[in-house]
């Protein structure tokens, strides 16, 4: 038996582990040959070295969509734990939503105009657009 700490980036705690610790035992159910302890800002993590592997690839999309929507809704949190890659991971991907606006809106590129602006702004740090309908010129 092996045992594994892994340190918390700065996260919102309440979301992660959600109401009454629900999504914490969401998580420790989905890897039931692990023994997993939250403590303050870190995890430890005691079990089989492939199963803690496992653990920490999942664990690591759960953060990285948690960092990316600032969210963790349990439907999202079970298909992370399915082993369905998290949408954040996908940033190059010109229909996926940009930002979430108020109430929830999402923001996409509509046109082919804007995600070449997208696809040129992933690739450079600064991109201009002049006019109503432009073609990207990467710098």
């Amino acid at each position: 038996m092996q045992e594994k700490e892994i340190q918390l980036p700065p996260v919102d705690q309440r979301e992660l582990y959600g109401p009454n610790n629900s999504k914490f035992r969401l998580i420790k159910d989905a890897f039931p040959k692990l023994k997993i302890i939250a403590r303050g800002d870190s995890l430890k993590v005691f079990g089989e070295p492939a199963e803690i592997e496992k653990f920490e690839l999942a664990f690591e999309q759960i953060l990285t969509h948690l960092d990316t929507y600032l969210s963790l809704p349990e439907k999202v949190l079970n298909a992370l734990l399915g082993g369905e890659a998290s949408p954040a991971l996908n940033r190059g991907n010109s229909d996926e939503v940009l930002v979430h606006g108020p109430g929830g809106i999402q923001v996409k590129a509509r046109t082919e105009n804007q995600k070449k602006m997208v696809a040129a702004s992933a690739e450079c740090d600064m991109v201009f657009a002049i006019g109503p309908q432009v073609k990207p010129t990467l710098l």
